[in-house]
């Protein structure tokens, strides 16, 4: 990859193939304890993208421009983890996951998300 132009490219593509949202949510979830300036970097990086890839792709509607939806085994495993994530990540990192879970509540609660708030 060349340049920035061609990573977001790059990026871009890869979004439409099914677990890239869940290789999203797995790449913050194993940077979850390191110190390391350039692992946090990448964490905070990551979470931003997955919550503008779930703004852009979780419901598309009338918008044929965003690409194909996130897969519903995939929006299904976001959901069963992405609370406990965001609990358990810094608080930058916690910001981005608040935001992508409201994002997610907008479109899946109550209906089609019962266990976020268990009874």
């Amino acid at each position: 990859i060349g340049d920035d132009t061609s990573a977001e490219e790059y990026l871009r593509n890869l979004e439409s193939q099914k677990g890239f949202s869940l290789l999203l949510l797995t790449l913050i979830n194993k940077l979850v304890q390191s110190t390391s300036p350039h692992d946090i970097s990448i964490r905070q990086c990551t979470a931003v993208y997955l919550k503008n890839l779930v703004k852009r792709r979780w419901e598309i509607g009338d918008d044929t421009s965003a690409g194909p939806p996130i897969p519903q085994p995939d929006k299904d495993t976001i959901k069963t983890h992405i609370v406990d994530l965001m609990c358990a990540v810094p608080p930058d990192v916690q910001k981005q996951l608040a935001e992508t879970v409201t994002l997610i509540s907008k479109y899946d609660f109550p209906e089609k998300w019962l266990q976020l708030l268990p009874t």
